[in-house]
This record gives C-alpha cells, structure tokens and sequence, in this order.
C-alpha cells in the first residue's frame, strides 16, 4: 500500500468513529466518563498460599447500582488485569467442584489478576431456579419494544453498563493495572465488544469468540443480547471497528464476515491489530489465553 491509501484508510475510520461513535454511546446509554464514584465493599476473603480470594461488591451510589465481583490476586503480580466475562457471571472461573478452574489458576500463577463479575441478571442476582436470559417488561398488556425500551434501558445495554464499572473501578484503584485485558467466549462477548468500543483507550488485549452473532439476526426482543439499534451502525464488526487500535483477537469469524473493521486495522503496529483465529473451535479458549498472556 502507498502512504496516501493508508492515510486514506485512516481517515475513513477517523469519519466512521466520528458518526458512529456517538451512536453506540447513545444506544447503550453511558459513556466511561459517566459511571462516576465507584465503591468497593470486600465481603469475604481467602489467603492462600498462591493468591488471595477476594469476594465483595462495587456499589455506584449516584445510580443505586451494586456489582458482586471477586478478584483473584497473585502473591506476585505483573501488573495486568484480565477480566473474564461468562453466561454465568463470576462463576466462570470455577468448575462444577466449587475450585479455580485450571485455566483460571494458569493465570494466576503466571502474575495476573482475574477478575469475574456477575453483570445484571447473573449470579447472585438470580433467585434459585431464576435465569437471566429474557428481557424484563413494563406492566402493560400491549407488549411493544418501543413502548419498554423507548424509557428503559435494556438487559444488554445494563450489562455493558456494568463492564464499564468494573473497568472504572480498576483504572481508580490504588494498584491501578497496566493493563487491563478481558476474555469472553460465550454469550457475553457482544456485552464486551460494545464495552470495548465506547472505552477503547481502556483496553489492553481483548480476545472474543463470537460464534458468529449479528444483532440483525435476532428475532425476538426479549433476548437477552438484544440493543436497539445496533444493527444499524454495522452491527457486531462495526463495534470492532470502532476501536482499531487495540489488539483483538476473535474466533468464529472470517476475513469476509470482518471487511470493515480489518479496512480500518491496516495501520495498527504488528502484533496489536485484529487477529482472526483459524484454529480448532475446540481449542481457542487455550488459544485466547496464551494469546492474552502475550
């Protein structure tokens, strides 16, 4: 490519995140800047000879918002925080035995914090036998999306607003990570792209499986992952191409399904552009760790 098609390329992602930007911002309702004062209250800790456990909950008290999370802190950290987002909330850093599952434990071993959180609707938000995956709805027998989410927000955007928290929270902290990466395999990896793409600047290397979602497939408002109007501003890929300079690393996608984002990545440094995972499904969650660690 000659300088002029790259700083061309360049320009056009610059036009992109002027328009668009502000679109998501406005879909989900918060920006990074507006989670304000974040408080965190420790309920339970567990000093081991590799690590503490520490359990508790980070409370916004300008928006009544409380968040239950546990850290997994090594004796002898690196300086990197991994966010570790899942279906089931913080609970995906541990097996059916109720220990830290081993992948999660690698982490730790080798220096990192992990972080797990139950975003809204997860964990112990839930009830016995509750599950999370519907939207709520307003009282009223005329059961209309415009009606609930034109005033409310949604499920999605609520989750996103939580990843923003715990991301605050950790930028504010005393020991303030040098980096802050996150992983999210399941259904959760639509919340941390949407994250990702409004705070761009607070993310380190990010790796996602996808499994090929599009908010323009969804068929029934209720579902969870459902976010007005983000199918409009490029849908999943275009949350990726709002933040170009942050190493990313995706599974279940493909050079074709990632047009405009890979556009957009051309002139980030080798090493910290957008990676396409060609490998086994079976086998990117090791892949996405080893590639997190890097």
């Amino acid at each position: 490519e000659t300088q002029a098609q790259v700083k061309a390329a360049s320009d056009t992602a610059a036009h992109y995140r002027e328009l668009c930007g502000p679109a998501l911002e406005t879909i989900v309702g918060r920006k990074l800047d507006d989670v304000g004062t974040i408080n965190w209250k420790a309920t339970a800790k567990d000093n081991l000879a590799d690590r503490f456990e520490i359990g508790g909950v980070l409370t916004n008290p300008g928006r009544h918002e409380e968040l239950p999370v546990i850290f997994l802190y090594p004796r002898n950290w690196n300086g990197r925080a991994i966010l570790w987002l899942g279906d089931e909330g913080k609970s995906v850093l541990y097996g059916k035995d109720g220990l830290v599952r081993p992948e999660a434990k690698k982490l730790v071993d080798e220096g990192n914090t992990v972080v797990g959180v139950d975003l809204f609707s997860q964990g112990e938000f839930l009830g016995v036998g509750e599950k999370g995956e519907r939207n709520r709805t307003v009282e009223n027998p005329r059961e209309f999306a415009g009606y609930t989410y034109g005033y409310n927000h949604t499920l999605a955007a609520q989750r996103v607003h939580d990843v923003l928290t715990v991301v605050r929270y950790l930028q504010n902290h005393d020991r303030k990570p040098k980096e802050i990466a996150a992983l999210a395999l399941d259904n959760t990896a639509s919340i941390l792209l949407a994250a990702r793409a409004i705070a761009p600047e607070a993310f380190g290397r990010v790796a996602i499986d996808t499994h090929g979602f599009r908010f323009g497939h969804l068929l029934d408002w209720r579902d969870a992952r459902f976010l007005p109007g983000a199918a409009k501003y490029g849908d999943l890929p275009g949350m990726i191409a709002l933040a170009p300079k942050a190493p990313l690393l995706v599974a279940s996608e493909s050079k074709s399904s990632l047009e405009l984002p890979l556009a957009f990545y051309r002139d980030a440094k080798p090493g910290l552009g957008l990676e396409i995972y060609t490998g086994k499904s079976s086998a990117f969650s090791d892949a996405a760790l080893s590639w997190l660690r890097k």
